[in-house]
């Protein structure tokens, strides 16, 4: 509030955060039904997440409320960002990383430069198109609209293991009509 008058002014970060705020992710909502079945018959929490048209990755759609405060995903670490990057040229891969770069830590920005993260992804496409985080959480690279980047994650509520083969399944009966679509590596 300001002094003189009492009248309330928006700050400059405020002012960012209503314009690059989070708002529901108009095309998870075809799946939203999807990630509810999921939720329900593995009993683990779902979310959506992937490269905005800024390059930065954010969770998009969640079932649990927590994963809508996490602003802090690592690029190299997360394996829903790593699941999401799997989808996507090289090409725009080293783009997002350039970005990235200037704002990353300095172990994961010497981690870029030496080519380690590069060669993460090759090994982890050799594998699949699922990442096992630990027996509790996977993820998946998807595809909405037929874009790449995008990451699908089911983590065990309990810390129970997860049925990979179950959950592929699954996954792929449900979304039939719908805007995503499972990335084949």
């Amino acid at each position: 509030m300001r002094l003189g008058d009492n009248a309330f002014v928006a700050t400059h970060d405020k002012v960012a955060q209503l314009i690059n705020g989070s708002s529901s992710f108009e095309n998870a909502q075809p799946i939203a039904q999807t990630m509810l079945d999921l939720e329900h018959t593995f009993d683990a929490h779902v979310c959506l997440a992937g490269f905005t048209h800024r390059d930065t990755f954010e969770v998009f759609e969640s079932t649990n409320k927590a994963d809508y405060q996490r602003n802090d995903l690592s690029l190299l670490d997360d394996s829903m960002a790593r699941a999401a990057q799997l989808s996507l040229k090289k090409t725009d891969i080293t783009r997002i990383l350039r970005a990235y770069a200037l704002m990353c830590t300095p172990s994961e920005r010497l981690r870029i430069v030496a080519g380690h993260h590069s060669d993460t992804l090759d090994r982890i496409r050799k594998k699949g198109p699922i990442i096992k985080a630990d027996e509790a959480s996977i993820c998946l690279a998807v595809t909405l609209n037929s874009q790449p980047g995008f990451s699908l994650r089911l983590r065990s509520k309990k810390g129970a293991t997860l049925d990979v083969d179950s959950i592929f399944s699954r996954i792929e009966s449900n979304l039939n009509g719908t805007n995503i679509a499972l990335f084949h590596v």
